[in-house]
């Protein structure tokens, strides 16, 4: 994977942590290609029904499967073809999930993935300002 796309994937990780659906709506449409005829504000209108599914929950409450699972229908839905890499990263993701719930049923690995996102976040801003 590029640095451009680990820097999108750390800014969707952390705009969905985040709660900032607008953001997420960006960092989604940054993902992949967008057919013209999207309508952008009903994208948004879903990512903001996704989040407040979360909204309520802890970090080490959240099934990565399930939310990436639950994004990736809405990714579907509005017909955004994914970069490949995304798609074997959210893979990736799900499998290393199923793999620490079996070694490590007390880890979550959302929380553990937030400070690496937000390294990514900000080694961008620090590239970007210099």
């Amino acid at each position: 994977m590029n640095e451009e796309s680990r820097i999108i994937a750390g800014d969707l990780f952390l705009t969905l942590v985040g709660r900032d659906a607008d953001s997420v709506a960006k960092a989604v449409l940054a993902l992949g290609a967008v057919p013209e005829d999207v309508d952008k504000i009903l994208l948004q209108r879903d990512i903001e029904l996704l989040q407040e599914k979360y909204y309520t929950t802890s970090l080490d409450r959240i099934s990565l499967k399930v939310a990436i699972g639950d994004l990736m229908e809405v990714i579907f839905k509005y017909r955004v073809r994914i970069l490949p890499e995304f798609i074997m990263l959210a893979k990736s993701l799900m499998t290393l999930e199923g793999v620490i719930q079996e070694l490590a049923p007390g880890l979550n690995i959302v929380s553990m993935a937030e400070p690496f996102a937000r390294k990514l976040v900000s080694e961008r801003y620090k590239k970007g300002s210099a």
